[in-house]
């Protein structure tokens, strides 16, 4: 089994800068809402489902949190920056 071909290289040089370096994630007024909807979600699942699901989705939230800041960063650095969104908001 294998997976289909993909460029990922963007995605990657993007992960790459995003965690060269500790930084921290400030999300924007807009984004703190929809931040606290995804923690809800994750924690309701997790306390529904059996213990052998629910470890599947443990860290749902810090995962979307994650692959939004490195999606940002890909964007970021597209428009030719690269300071912004980490020290700027998400």
């Amino acid at each position: 089994m294998s997976l289909p071909k993909a460029d990922g290289s963007e995605p990657s040089d993007a992960y790459g800068w995003a965690t060269a370096r500790p930084c921290t994630t400030t999300l924007s007024e807009d984004a703190r809402p929809l931040w606290r909807t995804v923690r809800r979600y994750a924690r309701i699942l997790g306390e529904s489902l059996p213990e052998g699901q629910a470890v599947f989705i443990e860290r749902t939230a810090e995962q979307t949190l994650g692959v939004a800041a490195c999606l940002a960063a890909e964007v970021n650095d597209a428009r030719g920056g690269r300071g912004g969104v980490v020290d700027g908001g998400v």
